[in-house]
């Protein structure tokens, strides 16, 4: 849950950067409001479905996760990767949203499979969760 409310607040800054900043003349305005603002809406339903243990709705963010994860990849391979290119900073612009939707998609799949097969319920949640995928590998790291 703390991934996508990171991804929710981070889609809602840029979508309000957009609207302030972007003039709505420009190429690729159009496709970037649908994808921040249904960003917001896919991130906000995939929490909603995590609280309420449902297994349809977080699915229904793993798909877009998989969307920004395929768009992510394309990216690296259009990318131009020779030295001395006019090229922005590839770790923020390429890099960086290829690591992030991995983790997503990630944090997604393993929720939806410990849902699935009983592994976390709402009755034993707060008992389980320490030795979930994440938070057992956190506690022996620290």
């Amino acid at each position: 849950i703390y991934l996508n409310l990171i991804i929710l607040l981070l889609n809602l800054f840029t979508f309000i950067v957009t609207v302030i900043k972007a003039d709505p003349a420009m190429e690729g305005y159009l496709r970037v409001m649908i994808i921040r603002g249904s960003g917001l809406v896919v991130t906000l339903c995939t929490i909603l479905g995590a609280y309420w243990y449902s297994q349809g709705i977080v699915a229904v963010g793993l798909a877009f996760t998989c969307y920004l994860l395929a768009m992510s990849t394309l990216e690296v391979v259009r990318y131009d990767w020779t030295p001395g290119a006019y090229n922005e900073d590839p770790l923020i612009q390429i890099i960086f949203p290829l690591v992030w939707n991995c983790l997503i998609f990630y944090a997604d799949a393993v929720f939806i499979v410990e849902v699935s097969d009983g592994t976390i319920t709402p009755e034993n949640y707060k008992r389980r969760e320490r030795w979930s995928c994440c938070c057992f590998l956190w506690d022996s790291i620290v």
